[in-house]
């Protein structure tokens, strides 16, 4: 975040390679800080409460990320109206700035906190645990192409179409992603992770089709919707069958390896959109994390199918 800052004043390599650099520190403090906490939540509330944990967590951060996405919008509208350099400059360094200062007082509230115990045991090693969580990652990176070419490219195909409401379109998403987890996060326990999924992958394919068919910008502010509340449970749901597969002691590598499917995704997702969208518009993206969500679909029903059979 302070890397971030300074960006804004240098020349275009050295800021390249600054702002490069921040995105990676950020990167890495965002997964450790991601798994850890959901652990800590975990162990203060009891493995049966692991997808609410998860929920929780996920309200919070890609929250945060969906709250970001139409600031930057707004931040660009207002540069446009004036000096677009000094305006966004300013705009990100104070924007910067208040992250940090969040985020050391996130830091001193936690640490009043009392350190929960380790849970003993043997540990098994990562690698194999990231094969029993592979096909449970893999479902969650095919359905965060929907996340990741929201966040990247909506605001780009409002512009393209001549619309205007990227913004509420992007704050849709954001809601309906939160208040989706708000309400339903309970059902995880109820029905199984698999049948969630199954249902969220569904809502969120619809959301994407519509914005890829799109005729006018409301039907693609209600797409943008329905693919915050697909995407919401996926995480979650997939996740409690994915740290299923270990024991209490592995259950933190577990998490740690199953997240990092979504960051792959989410790193690849966006300069592959872009091709697509250099070669055949913006429209084809949604078009494409659709089918990457109908891929994740029928992975999951698969997964569901071995669990069934291997029951009978």
């Amino acid at each position: 975040g302070l890397l971030g800052t300074r960006t804004a004043s240098l020349g275009v390599w050295p800021a390249l390679g600054l702002l490069l650099a921040a995105r990676l520190a950020l990167g890495t403090a965002e997964s450790f800080t991601a798994t850890g906490v959901i652990m800590w939540c975990i162990r203060r509330t009891g493995p049966e409460n692991t997808a609410t944990s998860i929920s929780w967590n996920g309200i919070t951060s890609y929250g945060g990320m969906a709250i970001g996405a139409p600031l930057g919008v707004a931040l660009a509208a207002i540069a446009d109206r004036g000096d677009r350099v000094h305006v966004s400059g300013v705009a990100i360094e104070a924007l910067a700035a208040l992250t940090c200062v969040c985020a050391l007082v996130v830091f001193a509230l936690a640490s009043r906190r009392a350190p929960v115990p380790g849970v003993p045991g043997t540990r098994i090693a990562f690698t194999s645990v990231l094969k029993r969580v592979a096909p449970f990652g893999a479902g969650l990176a095919l359905s965060g192409t929907g996340f990741g070419v929201i966040a990247a490219f909506l605001a780009l195909y409002y512009v393209a179409r001549g619309w205007s409401g990227a913004a509420p379109a992007l704050s849709l998403f954001g809601v309906l992603f939160v208040a989706t987890r708000l309400i339903f996060a309970s059902a995880i326990g109820r029905h199984g992770g698999f049948s969630v999924s199954l249902v969220s992958l569904g809502v969120e394919i619809a959301g994407l089709l519509c914005l890829w068919l799109a005729p006018h910008p409301l039907v693609a502010t209600l797409g943008a919707g329905l693919t915050g509340a697909g995407f919401a449970l996926i995480f979650p749901a997939l996740g409690v069958e994915a740290v299923g597969t270990v024991g209490a002691e592995n259950r933190g590598a577990a998490l740690g390896a199953y997240s990092v499917f979504l960051d792959v995704s989410l790193g690849i997702a966006g300069p592959l959109d872009g091709a697509i969208a250099g070669h055949a518009g913006y429209a084809a993206t949604f078009l494409f994390s659709a089918a990457c969500c109908l891929a994740a679909f029928v992975l999951t029903a698969w997964l569901l199918w071995r669990r069934r059979a291997a029951r009978v």
